[in-house]
């Protein structure tokens, strides 16, 4: 079974503003790991703009997962209320 090596990793700060990971970052990742801490969020992986109504809802300590560059280079993350944590870490798969 091949398993991702991560190689960089980010904390992402999501407020009420759709909000995507930086692709200094996760340069040529083709596989992310993210947890959402202190808020729920709702987020999108097709490149629209997630907001309070838009996008899947991910509650505090939810996993996500983006298995290809194009999940991650389109995904966006809005916070249902306050400031969002999402602690992410990108490979290579």
């Amino acid at each position: 079974m091949n398993q991702p090596a991560f190689n960089a990793r980010e904390t992402l700060s999501v407020g009420q503003s759709s909000t995507g990971f930086t692709a200094a970052t996760y340069g040529n990742a083709r596989y992310a790991i993210a947890t959402v801490e202190a808020v729920p969020v709702r987020v999108t992986v097709d490149g629209t703009a997630a907001s309070a109504t838009v996008g899947h809802l991910a509650e505090v300590g939810d996993f996500i997962r983006l298995k290809n560059q194009d999940q991650i280079r389109k995904f966006r993350a809005y916070a249902l209320s306050g400031t969002a944590s999402l602690q992410a870490s990108f490979g290579i798969k």
